[in-house]
């Protein structure tokens, strides 16, 4: 089975705190056009070649040694003495993450300046990028997050199946009832590499094509056991990832497009528990699901899954069960891609018929808000693999 392992090297931009339009870049290198005569005189029409990245004449990449502090509330910006000389009202500021101070960054538009107080109001990055094609990927790690399990959900951060699966979480929950008692409960693990795909290209303050996609290698497991006749309706969260931010740089602009990632894990069931069921599905998948915008939105997916099954014993039921990982990626923390990940069983046992199904579906949702003010939001459902595990 096909490991995600996506390595990447954070980019260090150089000190910067210029006016784009003033910038001067130097190239290593000539480029010289030979004019050789006797060459065709073919009138065939060549591709016109992608624009320059450049950003708007009136933004400005802040240097966060200027900054004193950031309110993310109001937008109030502090700097040290003198550095608002340079800066006016509807000038577009961004900055990269300042510790404690910004620690998702910001982009910003200049309303007022008071002395070394500036106040702004919010901007986006098609106001503050002319032309440019950028492209991140990103594979996520553990040692970059700081995991909050949920006190009520018996979770552990290490599967002893997690082989070399990244992150790793072994639960057990008790919908109902609990141990040496009548219950319904769910058990298991998830194991998962995540990761982030994202390109964005912009020509003359207008975006021209945006993909934002996850990236998953995963293994999971659920056990549905109940001995008891009771409806249920509850999901519980496992326990949260809180990532720290990743930084796509616009090449030779110095400008920081900055994203905060999270994860999430959740169980859930609904329905109604058995005296005597007893069913254990796993599954194993690589996938790729997003959202693309070309004009008009769409997806983008590709997925390889395979299910296991064992069934124990089993009686009348109806009763879904279901792992959830949910996930965001947010532009400067404020907004961007959530997106949910269902791995799920759904048993349906009657007197005389029955069958119980293993599922993975993907959706997405992206709001668009600090990206454009022109592009619309999009939701969708990327992909729904469901397959029939037993029957009778």
């Amino acid at each position: 089975m096909l490991k995600l392992r996506i390595k990447w090297k954070p980019e260090v931009p150089i000190s910067y705190h210029a006016r784009a339009g003033l910038s001067i870049s130097i190239y290593a290198g000539i480029s010289i056009i030979l004019l050789l005569s006797g060459c065709s005189t073919s009138t065939s029409p060549q591709p016109e070649p992608e624009p320059e990245n450049m950003l708007s004449e009136n933004t400005v990449v802040l240097n966060k040694a200027d900054i004193t502090d950031y309110n993310a509330h109001s937008g109030e910006i502090i700097f040290n003495e003198e550095v608002t000389l340079s800066l006016r009202p509807g000038d577009i500021v961004v900055s990269d993450t300042i510790g404690l101070i910004a620690p998702c960054g910001f982009l910003r538009k200049v309303t007022d300046i008071n002395e070394n107080t500036v106040s702004t109001a919010p901007a986006t990055i098609e106001e503050a990028v002319k032309n440019c094609s950028a492209q991140k990927t990103v594979a996520l790690s553990p040692y970059n997050a700081t995991f909050f399990p949920e006190p009520d959900v018996q979770a552990k951060l290490r599967s002893p199946e997690a082989g070399d699966y990244d992150f790793a979480i072994d639960f057990e929950k008790y919908f109902y009832g609990g141990p040496q008692v009548d219950y319904v409960g769910a058990s298991g693990y998830i194991n998962f590499n995540f990761g982030y795909i994202l390109n964005l290209v912009i020509q003359d303050n207008t975006i021209q094509h945006l993909s934002f996609v996850i990236v998953v290698d995963d293994d999971a497991r659920i056990r549905l056991q109940s001995n008891i006749q009771a409806s249920i309706q509850r999901d519980f969260r496992i326990g949260e990832f809180d990532m720290g931010c990743f930084v796509m740089y616009i090449p030779r602009t110095g400008f920081p497009v900055v994203l905060k990632p999270d994860i999430a894990v959740y169980v859930g069931a609904a329905g109604a528990g058995s005296a005597h069921f007893d069913v254990t599905v796993t599954r194993n998948a690589d996938f790729e699901a997003g959202l693309k915008y070309d004009s008009i939105w769409g997806v983008l997916k590709n997925h390889d899954n395979e299910f296991g099954f064992d069934r124990n014993y089993s009686d009348e039921i109806d009763l879904n069960c279901y792992i959830q990982t949910r996930t965001n990626c947010l532009f400067y923390g404020l907004s961007g891609l959530n997106a949910t990940i269902d791995t799920y069983l759904d048993a349906n046992i009657a007197e005389t018929n029955g069958e119980i199904r293993g599922g993975l579906e993907a959706s997405a949702v992206i709001d668009p808000e600090m990206l454009s003010s022109g592009v619309p939001g999009y939701s969708n459902q990327i992909f729904r693999l469901e397959e029939i595990l037993w029957e009778m």
